[in-house]
């Protein structure tokens, strides 16, 4: 028989084979050929919708890496003033990972930089990295109760993110 495809085990059915199959293979990422690399980087982005959570990890792990590879990449050709190639680069990340929190405040980013100050915010706003806080009406009472009527202008936080230290995945703050 022949040798199966590594990146065939990304597909299992069962999820211990595909926490498995996503931990080894992201381990040793330096040691796949393009082919190889590209296999892990496509299993890994449809990896971030597995039913298991350390499976779901691992994969953004992946998918945020490559994000922010292209990132840098941009970054770089913007310093260069290659501002179309810079562009089109964030847009291929942001395509690749459309939820991505770092991708998309690192175009954001760029965007207020180089002269695109409403896309830069729309992106902060749509990824939930912006609130707008409206001015309010009067200056509302503060003795600890939020029903009053004065606060009922006011802004919402949710869905907070932290952005973890070791890689570059944005994990839901408990």
């Amino acid at each position: 028989a022949g040798e199966m495809p590594m990146h065939v085990t990304l597909y299992d059915a069962d999820g211990d084979v595909r926490f498995q199959a996503i931990t080894a293979l992201s381990a040793m990422r330096s040691r796949l050929d393009s082919v190889q690399l590209g296999q892990l980087q496509d299993g890994a982005r449809r990896l971030t919708q597995d039913e298991r959570g350390d499976t779901r990890l691992e994969a953004q792990i992946i998918v945020e890496n490559v994000v922010n590879h292209w990132a840098v990449q941009a970054g770089a050709l913007a310093l260069r003033a290659e501002f179309e190639a810079a562009e089109a680069l964030f847009e291929r990340a942001m395509a690749y990972s459309p939820r991505s929190k770092r991708g998309a405040f690192l175009f954001a980013q760029y965007c207020l930089q180089y002269g695109q100050p409403e896309r830069g915010l729309g992106l902060l706003r749509d990824n939930g990295m912006l609130l707008d806080v409206p001015r309010l009406p009067t200056a509302p009472a503060v003795d600890g109760r939020v029903g009053d009527a004065e606060w009922r202008h006011g802004a919402m936080a949710s869905g907070v993110h932290q952005l973890a230290a070791r890689h570059f995945v944005a994990i839901p703050s408990k």
